[in-house]
Formats: structure tokens, sequence, C-alpha cells
């Protein structure tokens, strides 16, 4: 409860904080617009400043001169990993910011504590000197007379306390010039600057980390010092000139021995001001007044419009925190990917990148696209530009919920995907796609424009074509009762278009299945004597996956007739088999990378025991029990049966897997990070993650 209430407080004042940033902008114009009057109406200024920085009234949102301001603003929060809910309730009020449900990550509560405890570090630090710097005057001084003392510890003027405040004065005064002096503080004790400047002083320590606020303490300091010194010569009636040899002679040419904190009264910078009195003028009436309108117009601007966007009223667009609805420049961003497989049996990640271009929220992607091919580290293995495959124009478009389908269409082994485009404007179809050949270090097309009238917004981009089951590479496209073939050629290594007739199509698949009959396919593993001691038996599904059957392990080598142990309890498909990386290089335990029911998982095998060692639980129910365990699950919420990504980054000497994972959570968030587990105990330990 504490903390919701300190997430809120950090929000509210990190707002304000930027519209004081903002505000001060103004306020030094003014300054210098001010500058030859009097310094009163430049201290009304400083009020207005500081009493915004602290005071929330009429805040609909932060920053708002330029409304994309806003927008980055809610963004930094948001990245931190604040939320509040609905999104929405940030731009309708300040008084929401305490109503709505908060949810903050770990980013926005360290800087919550960061600013909690650089507050009270500040606080206390100065209450410590001041009050250190009281002890020693009170120690070094004696009484005048009333509540003036004087001390040979200081060599001007110092008051402590913002009340009933005790004036310290140097030794050295003659008479008259102690008359003038008393007489000079006790007007400072009236005009009250010395609680003012501590009230604003609060204000800093708010926004300690805002330094636009710290040059506004120290101008205010030196404001209040020559409103102070005008306000003198005003009520003495002495010529400005006297007035400021009072001022030159508050300063003893003593070494000083003390040193003031940053709420301390003292008088200092005296020659600055006594020259500065020496061009007093009065101005014309006129001018005051006009200046006295300006401030009355900022006031207005600062509270009434706050200097920001209001509200647009409730429930509209324009309401929402992250309106996405402009277009948005993008550079490397992925928009879809997949993951699949090379002929060799190894998995790779492949990816639909937006290199250049925009996005626009309901109009999706429009710009230069790619096609990036990534090994399981997530090192870049090849790239095609679409630009090269889609000629007769230099963008391409894609829709926001675009996903990559992959297929074995030719039945090789290697894995296709066909990515499609709008036709031009004088085009007979409407849909023009291109099969492109996935292979580890290449992205290649092979086969001419594949031309369609009709696609649903969801195959817009990618899609799986339909193809002849079993005959080794024929791709039908049937429009208003009329079928095109789209045939594989190997000699030639594509896909060419051509007439057939149902009895070639047939002669074709009775073809492919007599090469294919009795050759099972299966992946395998083998030791360092070159001797098979694992294989992975799969099945070619209807979508060109691999579908595991069962898995065979002997330490002796699968040639023997006995010890051979046979597993058939892996649900997906295949995607890779290797030796699992470990600290010593030793082969002894076998990685199977595989697309299970709820993600890409793995499974690991003790080669030399012929066991299953470690498997990941299907979906995130382990995974929220991990964060359970370890008291992050109110940080983070998974949602039942929700997609999650295992993978073995490495073994260490001990047998202490250390384990990678990507997962989904509630409110869109992604959460990724590591833990450890260990195969001598069956505990999970070590949790580490981030949510974006």
């Amino acid at each position: 409860m504490i903390m919701d209430i300190l997430y809120r407080l950090f929000y509210t004042v990190f707002s304000m904080s930027c519209m004081a940033l903002v505000l001060l902008l103004g306020i030094l114009f003014l300054r210098f617009l001010f500058r030859n009057l009097s310094k009163g109406l430049t201290l009304v200024l400083w009020w207005i400043l500081f009493l915004r920085a602290v005071c929330p009234l009429g805040m609909s949102s932060p920053v708002c001169i330029y409304d994309p301001w806003n927008r980055r603003f809610h963004t930094l929060l948001r990245s931190l990993g604040l939320q509040i809910s609905p999104d929405k309730g940030l731009l309708t009020g300040w008084r929401y910011v305490f109503e709505g449900a908060i949810c903050a990550g770990r980013a926005y509560r360290i800087c919550v504590l960061i600013w909690l405890g650089g507050m009270l570090l500040l606080l206390m630090g100065v209450m410590w000197k001041q009050l250190r710097l009281r002890r020693k005057l009170k120690q070094n001084s004696r009484c005048l007379f009333d509540r003036i003392y004087e001390s040979p510890m200081t060599v001007f003027p110092v008051r402590c306390g913002l009340v009933n405040s005790r004036v310290y004065l140097p030794e050295g005064l003659l008479a008259r010039e102690m008359k003038d002096v008393v007489a000079y503080e006790a007007l400072r004790r009236r005009r009250g600057d010395d609680l003012w400047r501590g009230l604003a002083f609060l204000v800093c320590c708010i926004h300690w980390w805002n330094p636009a606020l710290w040059l506004a303490y120290y101008l205010l300091w030196r404001d209040q010092n020559t409103a102070c010194d005008a306000a003198f010569v005003k009520k003495t009636g002495m010529e400005p000139a006297q007035c400021a040899q009072v001022l030159a002679n508050m300063k003893q040419d003593k070494e000083r021995k003390i040193s003031p904190s940053l709420v301390t009264g003292y008088e200092g910078d005296l020659f600055r001001r006594a020259g500065n009195l020496l061009y007093i003028r009065k101005k014309p009436l006129w001018q005051s007044g006009l200046a006295s309108f300006v401030v009355t117009l900022l006031v207005f601007w600062a509270f009434a419009l706050s200097a920001f966007q209001g509200n647009k009223g409730a429930g509209t667009d324009q309401d929402k925190l992250f309106d996405s609805s402009r277009a948005k420049t993008i550079t490397n961003h992925v928009i879809a990917g997949c993951d699949t497989q090379v002929s060799s049996g190894s998995a790779v990640r492949l990816e639909l990148v937006m290199t250049k271009g925009t996005f626009q929220k309901g109009k999706g992607y429009r710009g230069e696209g790619a096609l990036r091919l990534k090994d399981e580290q997530g090192k870049e293995l090849t790239e095609l530009s679409l630009t090269k495959v889609f000629t007769d124009t230099d963008t391409q478009q894609f829709q926001e919920n675009v996903s990559l389908k992959t297929a074995d269409y030719n039945e090789d082994g290697t894995m296709e995907i066909a990515v499609g485009q709008r036709a031009g404007k004088d085009a007979e179809k409407k849909y023009n796609y291109y099969i492109i050949n996935i292979e580890k270090d290449s992205l290649s097309v092979v086969s001419p424009a594949i031309y369609l009238d009709q696609v649903t917004s969801l195959q817009e981009g990618s899609m799986v074509l339909s193809y002849v089951q079993g005959a080794g590479g024929v791709i039908t496209v049937t429009e208003e009762d009329e079928t095109t073939y789209y045939v594989w050629d190997t000699a030639k290594g594509r896909y060419e278009q051509q007439e057939m007739t149902e009895e070639e199509l047939e002669k074709r698949r009775s073809r492919k299945s007599a090469e294919t009959q009795d050759t099972p396919k299966y992946y395998s593993l083998k030791n360092d004597k070159g001797k098979e001691v694992m294989n992975v038996a799969v099945s070619t599904q209807d979508n060109g996956g691999l579908a595991i059957e069962k898995v065979k392990i002997n330490p002796d080598g699968l040639d023997r007739r006995t010890g051979t142990k046979t597993m058939t309890d892996v649900e997906g498909y295949y995607l890779d088999l290797q030796w699992a990386p470990s600290d010593n290089d030793q082969k002894k335990y076998a990685l199977l990378t595989y697309n299970g029911t709820a993600g890409r998982t793995f499974s690991l095998y003790d080669i030399e025991n012929g066991r299953l060692c470690y498997r990941p639980q299907s979906g995130n129910e382990a995974l929220q029990n991990i964060f359970k365990k370890y008291g992050a699950s109110k940080d983070v919420s998974f949602e039942k049966d929700g997609a999650v990504v295992y993978s073995l980054m490495e073994i260490d000497q001990d047998d202490v897997l250390k384990i990678n994972f990507a997962a989904s959570a509630k409110d869109d968030v992604a959460v990724k990070g590591t833990y450890q587990y260990s195969l001598s105990s069956g505990e999970e330990t070590s949790l580490q993650y981030s949510r974006e």
C-alpha cells in the first residue's frame, strides 16, 4: 500500500518537474525583461514556479506544449514499467493517478527508491550541517542585545532560524555601522526572506534531480537580496550610495571559519549588490503596471491553462495514453518471425524485418522489407531484401498482424515460404507471391510470380499455398474453376508454370512414392568414436513439419542389438539434435530441440545412462511457480496455457543447467530471463528476468 502511494507520488512529482522545466524558460525570459524594474515582480515569478512544482491542480498531462513530447514522456515511463489501468487515465487528470490500478516494474521501482533515498539524504545532510553551524556559532559568540550576537567565527551577518532567528554579526563593526546592519536584518525578518527560502528549499529537495529547480533556487536568493536592498533604501530614506556603503561595511577582511548550508540566511555577494544600488532609478508607473499584467497572464497560463494540453473529452481516442494512430518511423523493426529448420535439421529463426519505413495503427507497416535468417544464438546468417524480390515497387506493405508460415512444398526436407504483395494497379490479378527457399546460409527465390485474385487479410504477406501431397513439388492455384500448376524442376532447382492433366499428376505422385518407399527419416548423434549413440525418428506432416515419433539411445552404439532404449514421450515438431554445451566440452548430454504443444522447448538426455534427465514442463505453469517462489508473481502474471520458449544456454561442471526463457504475460507484457536448474537436487535457483 505504501509503495503504491510512492509510485503515484513519483509519477506526479516527475510530471510536475517536467512542467517546471518548461515554465522556467518563460520565467527566465521575463526576468531578463524586468531586469530594470522592481525585484518584487521577479520574486512573484519564482513563487509561481515553486508553487507549480508542488501543486498538481490543473495538471492534465505533462510537457504537452508540443503533443509528441507528452507521448515520449509517457512512453519513457512505460518503458520503466509504469502502468495505470486503463492507459487513458493518465491523461484525464491528476486525481485519476490515485484512483486507477497501478503496476510498476523493477526499473520504475528502482527509480522511486533512488528518488526517495536522495530526498531523505539531502534533507538529513542539510539539517545536520545547519545544526552543526548553529551550535558552533552559539558556542563562539556573545549576546549584544535582544537576539543580536557578535561572533569571531563569521565575516558577514548570519541568521540562524526561520522564525525567531538569531543574528550573528562579525567582530569589528563600529557602533553606527552596527545600527544600520541591525536595522537591515530586522527588515529581513519582517519580509520573511529566510522562511520563503526554506520553503523553496523543500521544493528543491522533492525535485532534487532537476537542475532547473536548483538554478531557480540560486536566482531566487540573488533576487531576494536585491529586492531587500531596494526596500531598505525606500524604508530608511537614505541615498542609494549610503545604503551601498552599509552593505560594503557588513563584510570584514578576515578569514571565514564557517561554511553556510543551503538554508542558512546570510549576507553574501555584498560588493555586487552595493554596486547595483548605485544605479537604482525610479521607473514610470506604466512599466510596472504592464509588467504586473504580464505576470497575471503567466499565472493564468501556469495554473488555469497549465501550459499543457487539456482533456479532449473522456472516452475519446485522443485520451488514450499511447495513441498509435499516427504514423511512426521505424528502423530494423522485426514485425513477424517463426522457427523453422534447414535441410541438415538445424534449427533457425526466420524474421520479417522492416529495415526502413513507417507503422500506423490500423494500416500496418509500409517501407523497405527484408527476410532475415538467424541461428539459435541469434547470430544473423543471411538477409534477403524484398525490394529485389518485388522489383515493380520500391516499398512493401504488411498488415500489423502478419505472421510467417513455412512449408516443404517440394518435399525435399528444406522448408520454403511464400511471401506476397498487392500487385500494381495495371496487373490483372490483385496479389503476387514468390516461393523463397530457406537454406542454412542463403535465402533464394525459386519460383516465378504466382498470381492470385482473392486472399484474406490474414493471408496478405505470408501464406501457405495449396500443394499436392506426395507429388514432390506441385503447387496449385485454383480460381474460377481454372487451375494453374507450378511444378518443381529438380534440374533447374526452381518451380516452373506448366499445364498438367490428372493422369500426369497421378504418375508424378506414384513416382515420388516409389522413391521414398522404405526410406525412414531420422536424425542421429555420434560420439567421439564415430558411433551413432542416439537418433530421432520423424514423420513428415501435411504442413511440411517433422513430427517426432520416437527417440533411441544406446551409449555403446545403436548398431548393437542389446542395450538400446526407446522413448516415445516427446510430442512436437523436430528442430535440432546436438551435444549439449558444457564447461568441460564432454559429450555426455544430448540436447533435442523441438516445437512443443505450448511453444519452443527442449529435452536433455543422459547418453551414458540412457535416460531423460530434464525437460521443462509444457506451458508456463512451472515458470509461474518459479516466479512465486522468488516473490516476483506480483510483478508478472502469466496467462493460463500461455506460450513460452525455453532454450539451454550451458551446463557447468556441477551439472547445473542455465536455462533461458521468453514468455508472454498478462497486459501484453513480454518476459525474458534465465534461471538455473540442478540435475542433482532438482531445484530451480537464480531467477533473473526483465519485462518489456
